[in-house]
């Protein structure tokens, strides 16, 4: 399938179709990283971790990449 114009000639509506199921998918799967960040998230707090002595919760650590600048995470 031609990304740059939809697709050949006489596939534009399955193009679209396409299109459509792969952004729901998209979304689908950030909704769902979402919702098991924040589980985690909350587990992690409930077992004290963050607290003095303990390590820092994954959000701590996400949020502390995010000040410094997100390292890249390609493979060699």
């Amino acid at each position: 399938m031609n990304r740059d114009n939809g697709g050949t000639p006489g596939t534009a509506g399955l193009y679209e179709i396409v299109r459509q199921i792969k952004t729901m998918r998209e979304n689908d799967a950030q909704r769902r990283r979402a919702m098991l960040l924040s589980w985690v998230d909350e587990a992690e707090r409930e077992c004290g971790y963050g607290d003095p002595g303990m390590p820092p919760r994954t959000s701590q650590i996400r949020q502390f990449w995010r000040e410094c600048g997100e390292p890249e995470l390609r493979g060699g």
